[in-house]
């Protein structure tokens, strides 16, 4: 699984650790954007990324299953 902080803001908030470039150069591969925030303070290893349609998420949830699956 994937360690993720809870939010009610318009955005997912994921910690990959040390993983961060890689996570979001695969999610941009699938097409799909996302925001190192590794470099800011308190968010290392984190990337965010904005919350779309549902459509839009569940692409996301499928491109992170296989991002995580080819870790093994």
């Amino acid at each position: 699984s994937i360690k993720y902080y809870r939010s009610d803001a318009n955005f997912l908030l994921i910690d990959v650790g040390d993983k961060c470039y890689d996570y979001c150069e695969k999610l941009k591969q699938k097409g799909i954007l996302a925001r190192n925030r590794t470099k800011d303070p308190l968010l290392n290893g984190c990337v965010r990324i904005t919350i779309g349609t549902k459509e839009q998420m569940e692409k996301l949830v499928k491109a992170l299953k296989e991002i995580k699956n080819k870790e093994k």
